[in-house]
């Protein structure tokens, strides 16, 4: 799946590369739109790679770091080429003691951590794996998550608005 999604989007992008016209087409269906697209591999791959404990087979799957590369490269290629996005913040928006206080207790006032929490316990369920108790794996994983995710958020919006979608384009997808 991994090796297929990055296959599409390769290809859309040397698509977009040859005719950038391409970039302002609409579709009829909104689960085809680019929105869409990057909402969903982003958050199917990140889901993966770091709602997973490191040393789980499919968060080692070979052909997820690059469909992640490729991901964060066509990002700044259409930011570049077509779109603005707001500045993202750097590092995560708390510190490893706020984490692993959040973590411990399983809930959070801080909406990232909430998020990271709320998928991280997803994935255990739907792989039939424990939590991992590895309180310095999971805050790297959480940094590593944040930053892919607050990126992929505010590119997701800004394309939506571009297309003229809305910032709450993606709540009716998500539904």
């Amino acid at each position: 799946m991994w090796r297929d999604l990055h296959g599409n989007l390769t290809s859309f992008l040397e698509g977009m590369r040859r005719y950038p016209v391409i970039y302002y087409f609409h579709v009829r269906q909104r689960y085809r739109s680019l929105p869409y697209m990057f909402w969903f591999i982003g958050e199917a791959a990140s889901a993966v790679r770091w709602g997973l404990p490191s040393d789980h087979p499919a968060a080692a799957d070979p052909w997820l770091p690059g469909l992640l590369e490729g991901y964060r490269r066509a990002m700044r290629d259409i930011e570049n080429g077509f779109i603005s996005i707001p500045v993202i913040p750097e590092g995560p928006p708390v510190d490893r003691a706020q984490f692993v206080a959040d973590r411990a207790t399983a809930r959070s006032a801080i909406q990232s951590v909430a998020d990271f929490l709320e998928l991280e316990q997803y994935m255990a369920v739907l792989a039939g794996i424990p939590t991992s108790a590895d309180q310095a794996q999971a805050y790297d994983r959480y940094r590593q998550w944040w930053t892919l995710t607050a990126a992929r958020r505010s590119f997701v919006r800004a394309a939506s608005e571009d297309f003229g979608m809305g910032a709450t384009g993606l709540a009716n997808w998500a539904a």
